[in-house]
């Protein structure tokens, strides 16, 4: 994905826990982030994003029972919430302001996302 003014991300990897681009003016296809083992944090609002939410997103994550944060709000996403997600435990995940058209079942039943409002909405 690209910023604003054209500059291309670098290839990220490594300790990075957090990451902050809401309304940077990102373009372009969401990345899977499938390569941040340690990310709990990715605010990615109030951008111009495109696409699916890719099945191997945030893949890489290997503490898959902490606490995580996703925002995706007011972009310009469409598809379903990938089932693949269902590895997380903890997941906040907001994608109001899209074009998502559904959530796949296997998240309907987990307990502890977006802090048990997902399990009590069953």
């Amino acid at each position: 994905f690209q910023r604003e003014a054209g500059e291309t991300a670098p290839g990220v990897g490594g300790p990075i826990t957090s990451i902050e681009d809401d309304g940077w003016g990102l373009t372009g296809q969401l990345p899977a982030f499938d390569g941040l083992p340690n990310l709990k944090e990715l605010y990615l609002g109030s951008n111009q994003l495109t696409g699916t939410i890719p099945p191997n997103f945030l893949k890489g994550v290997t503490e898959k029972a902490d606490e995580i944060h996703v925002d995706l709000t007011l972009n310009n996403l469409e598809g379903t919430v990938p089932s693949e997600l269902k590895a997380f435990d903890a997941m906040f995940l907001y994608v109001a302001g899209n074009k998502i058209t559904g959530v796949a079942d296997e998240l309907c039943s987990k307990q502890n996302w977006m802090g048990g409002e997902v399990a009590e909405a069953e």
